[in-house]
């Protein structure tokens, strides 16, 4: 499978939004209905036993490797823009995790805007780190936080307010493409041009007032991690395709954190769309990018241990 993958996929769901629309599908489950298609990027992970496991209420999906070491665990948030995604359809892209990290991976779903606005998404983390923190066998500093896309991002803001609330520090947070851009006032989307199949600046502005509310404002420190401060947070592995716009926001944040002296990596592979790491198994670049987030897994595990 060629490295335009995950920019075939978009270009299908732009050409298909018209005709979906027009039959009466509303914005909202057309984009629940088209982010479902992200399991279908990748390729089987080998040797990975799923679990359904109910989180204090919410459902839960365990990516286990094989012989995966008892205590640490990776607590993973899917992308979606608050609005869709589910844990099914990052089901392949959480079992590559968990091959190239060595350890289990707990993917949570969350609720859903424009029925439940933020802080609902916030509420549910905490309630799924609250759960697996209770167990004496997730102590907090063998928790690792991830997510794609808007799970990125609530997989950093999870960890800026367990470290406001004093409750608890996890080893480290990855985010793929984290959705940290939700005013799209980053210069990389006017510098893009046609570069990214997705993402357009206009649509992240109309995306903000539906997940945050009439209310609602980027000056919330939870709902962006650009206004929540980067200090004293664990180590952070950020990974982008270079020919996405929320990349701008990624190097933002990763700036913020260097200079509060919080270690981070920042890697952005070129001509790479956004979360192409849901291709892993059909993609090179899919697959590296995961051997890289993993690695990072095991390191910050290691070093908390």
């Amino acid at each position: 499978m060629t490295a335009d993958t995950t920019r075939d996929l978009y270009r299908h769901w732009a050409a298909e939004t018209g005709s979906l629309l027009r039959g009466e599908l509303s914005p909202v489950a057309l984009t629940r209905y088209q982010n479902e298609s992200w399991l279908h990027l990748g390729a089987e992970p080998v040797g990975v036993q799923y679990r359904d496991i109910d989180v204090d209420g919410l459902h839960g999906l365990s990516a286990r490797p094989e012989d995966p070491p008892r205590g640490p665990v990776v607590l993973y948030f899917h992308g979606g823009g608050y609005l869709g995604g589910s844990a099914e359809a990052a089901r392949k892209l959480v079992g590559h995790l968990a091959v190239t990290s060595g350890i289990s991976v707990l993917s949570v779903d969350y609720r859903l805007a424009p029925e439940h606005v933020f802080p609902a998404q916030l509420d549910d983390a905490v309630k799924a780190w609250n759960w697996l923190v209770s167990h004496d066998y997730h102590p907090a500093n063998q928790v690792v936080l991830a997510g794609d896309s808007a799970g990125g991002l609530l997989a950093t803001v999870l960890a800026q307010y367990l470290r406001d609330k004093g409750l608890g520090r996890p080893s480290g947070v990855v985010g793929l493409s984290a959705y940290y851009d939700l005013d799209g006032h980053s210069p990389v989307w006017d510098e893009n041009g046609d570069r990214d199949a997705l993402a357009t600046r206009e649509a992240a502005l109309q995306l903000l007032p539906i997940i945050a509310g009439p209310e609602g404002t980027v000056k919330d420190p939870y709902l962006t991690a650009l206004s929540g401060g980067a200090h004293d947070l664990p180590p952070l592995h950020l990974s982008y395709g270079g020919d996405e716009a929320l990349r701008g926001g990624g190097r933002e944040f990763a700036e913020q954190a260097a200079a509060a002296g919080t270690e981070v990596e920042l890697e952005i592979v070129d001509g790479q769309q956004h979360v192409f790491h849901y291709a892993a198994g059909r993609s090179a670049a899919a697959d590296a990018a995961l051997a890289k987030a993993g690695a990072f897994v095991q390191r910050v595990l290691a070093v908390s241990a």
